[in-house]
């Protein structure tokens, strides 16, 4: 999707220099360069991928300060910065990653009180709640990653139902992965296998897309307990996303 968003960032940018008064064309264009951010630190080119998410961010940034009464420029800022601290993390920036993830929690937990709350800041939430556990257990505070943790599968659940999308349970079996290294690292070897248990079943019942057979082998292959480990069984799941992908 690389050119088609370049392209699309070209076109904004072009708008907004024509026609600067119109706050969607810059709208538009933080959301197509932030897109492109993502793509791209996926691929490990963090560098573009730092510049984008900054820009994006910076722009939404504007948007607020000249529309504080639209709560699409809100979401969507946090949204992005969650995003940007993605890449922040990968880059080992994990200060900076953790400043704008606490915009984003402050943003999405206000919203969660709201009555017009959306299934979306509640994911929201829980995203940021999980990179920020992730951060937290690299200093070695255990309990309080234990805790953030915890509290983002608290928002996930709520979500859960019939008509749940799978990134609901994707996003929850990732938790209890996290989960599992926690108590893992604590001596809690029983509830670590707990978890791991639960993030397979979670794995095991999602679509047969590439991505997540992709994300089952991975819990197969880095569980911490290397007996509920199945290099066998991740191969062959990764075969079969491969199989999957288009030419």
């Amino acid at each position: 999707p690389r050119e088609p968003l370049r392209g699309a960032i070209v076109a904004y940018e072009t708008f907004l220099h024509s026609r600067p008064q119109i706050p969607h064309y810059r709208f538009n264009l933080a959301t197509a360069r932030l897109n492109l951010a993502w793509w791209l630190n996926r691929q490990g080119q963090t560098d573009e991928a730092e510049q984008l998410g900054f820009e994006a961010v910076s722009a939404l940034e504007w948007l607020i300060a000249e529309y504080p009464d639209d709560l699409r420029y809100a979401d969507r800022d946090a949204e992005s910065r969650i995003v940007y601290a993605q890449v922040l993390r990968d880059r080992g920036e994990f200060d900076r990653a953790y400043q704008h993830l606490e915009i984003a929690v402050d943003h999405f937990e206000a919203q969660t009180l709201d009555e017009r709350v959306l299934p979306s800041h509640r994911e929201r939430l829980a995203e940021a709640l999980l990179l920020i556990g992730q951060i937290v257990v690299l200093d070695g505070e255990n309990d309080s990653a234990r805790e953030i943790i915890t509290a983002a599968v608290g928002q996930l659940q709520q979500l859960l139902g019939d008509d749940a999308i799978p990134q609901i349970s994707d996003l929850i079996a990732w938790a209890q992965f996290r989960l599992a290294w926690i108590e893992w690292h604590d001596g809690n070897k029983d509830v670590a296998r707990q978890h791991t248990v639960n993030a397979i079943a979670l794995r095991q019942a999602m679509p047969r897309t590439a991505v997540w057979l992709d994300s089952h082998a991975w819990l197969l292959l880095f569980a911490p307990d290397v007996q509920q480990r199945d290099s066998q069984l991740a191969a062959e799941l990764l075969e079969q996303a491969t199989n999957l992908v288009p030419e």
